[in-house]
């Protein structure tokens, strides 16, 4: 066969061709997965992203209220787009407030300590984690959304750890989903999280089926500690 690989965007030219059986190696793609996302980084030694924020807490939608009562767990977000996300085409996600947007609503959202890749029993199917920590809305912190075109933001806003070791350490990210699939994580204020959150702070996406998941930071492998961090997933766009 022949693969014929064209760049008609800027330099430089950064590809994947991934493999699909569960043993293969990807030479140079330590930062990619089966289906075919990598990411990247602003942080030393995982790309060359350049950090960015657009805050929308004056501009965006607060759904804050919605999270103050305990039984409500998914905000419904219509998209204004479809979003290619493992082969699914989703016209809208589902905000918590864990720090996790979801594919649906078919299964709990609950803490697990340490959270982890494959964990059906924590996760709908399908999700987008930037954090992964209850968060406690009663008294502080908002959660908004901002439409754009071609892409929506998401932004939580001086939230606190629903713990009680962790009162007064608030954090402030963004999840950006984009219409050609990719997904970026901005963390504006996470240093005042005590070292042991902050360690678990999980930054991933999984597949519906908890088979295929690209994680870029957890418990195991701890890098996302600074402020003015940005993570991004970029997708191998709609099928």
């Amino acid at each position: 066969g022949k693969v014929t690989i064209s760049n008609t965007g800027q330099y430089p030219l950064e590809y994947v061709i991934p493999k699909f059986a569960p043993d293969a190696q990807i030479e140079g793609a330590a930062n990619s997965h089966r289906y075919g996302y990598s990411w990247k980084s602003n942080m030393a030694g995982y790309g060359n992203l350049t950090w960015n924020w657009e805050d929308i807490s004056a501009t965006g939608t607060d759904i804050t209220a919605f999270f103050k009562d305990n039984e409500n767990k998914y905000y419904e977000v219509a998209l204004g787009f479809d979003f290619p996300f493992y082969g699914t085409q989703a016209d809208k996600l589902y905000l918590t407030a864990y720090g996790v947007l979801t594919l649906d609503t078919e299964g709990p959202i609950r803490n697990c300590m340490p959270p982890a890749l494959g964990k059906d029993f924590c996760t709908p199917k399908g999700y987008i984690s930037a954090f992964f920590a209850k968060f406690d809305l009663l008294q502080k912190g908002k959660v908004l959304y901002k439409k754009e075109s071609g892409r929506v933001i998401f932004q939580y806003q001086d939230v606190e750890i629903a713990n009680s070791f962790t009162q007064g350490q608030k954090a402030t990210f963004q999840i950006v989903v984009e219409q050609n699939g990719d997904i970026e994580f901005r963390y504006l204020d996470i240093e005042s999280v005590n070292s042991f959150m902050l360690e678990s702070l999980f930054a991933a996406i999984e597949d519906p089926a908890h088979a295929d998941g690209l994680l870029a930071s957890s418990n195991t492998n701890s890098i996302i500690n600074k402020n003015n961090t940005v993570v991004r997933f970029s997708g191998p766009g709609a099928d």
